[in-house]
């Protein structure tokens, strides 16, 4: 049961050691088969409503629980989380996509766009967003995505990136690292709850996950 792993993970949270999570290790791999199975399902859900999302495995969608630390002041081995995102070709790479996070608190994390392309990309789509706006201010715009996320989140750099003029019409949409939609909510429920949810999220999101993939091809002169 979902509940079982969001209960493993809060007590992860207040024993994030090794010794710990070795006296627990046919736990997690109990819950890990369960959630597994999971993710597995919710890839040929994600199918039905975005059919890019077509021969993605469990394994290029899902992050590990295993924290790399060498470059962080965290020094904790354990996410206290489990989390997955779902594009074409997976969660390393710098495509539009979803994504959903669930912690030891019952606290849910559901959104999907563009995160932090490489440079090359980032430069491709902020080229087409100068050249014509329109589809992406339609989406981001959209009452209904607004409803259920909100405003798109805040990933601006501070100033004009370099060969766009300040005074651009598009300037805001320009100046953003990412474009993405976030939400998070509380939630207590198991996994068939959780599919039902997440399907709903991204079929909201589909719209701006359309648009960017579009805005990922090179067509300005």
């Amino acid at each position: 049961m979902l509940s079982n792993y969001v209960s493993f993970l809060n007590q992860l949270s207040h024993n994030n050691t090794k010794l710990w999570f070795d006296a627990h290790k046919d736990e997690y791999l109990k819950l890990q088969k369960e959630y597994e199975v999971f993710i597995d399902e919710m890839i040929i859900e994600i199918h039905k409503i975005d059919n890019n999302i077509q021969f993605l495995t469990r394994r290029e969608a899902m992050f590990r629980i295993y924290r790399d630390a060498r470059f962080s002041k965290d020094k904790t081995p354990y996410k206290t989380w489990i989390s997955a995102a779902f594009s074409p070709n997976g969660k390393k790479s710098d495509e539009p996509g979803y994504f959903f996070r669930l912690d030891g608190q019952g606290i849910l994390t559901v959104g999907g766009g563009l995160w932090t392309p490489e440079p090359d990309k980032l430069m491709i789509v902020r080229k087409n967003i100068s050249k014509d706006s329109k589809a992406l201010s339609l989406v981001i715009n959209d009452k209904k995505l607004a409803k259920v996320f909100g405003m798109i989140q805040d990933h601006q750099v501070s100033r004009p990136p370099r060969g766009f003029a300040k005074d651009d019409p598009s300037i805001e949409l320009l100046k953003q690292k990412s474009l993405i939609f976030m939400k998070t909510v509380n939630f207590s429920g198991d996994y068939l709850d959780l599919k039902t949810d997440l399907k709903g999220y991204f079929q909201t999101l589909r719209p701006l996950i359309e648009v960017m993939r579009d805005y990922l091809i090179e067509r300005y002169e």
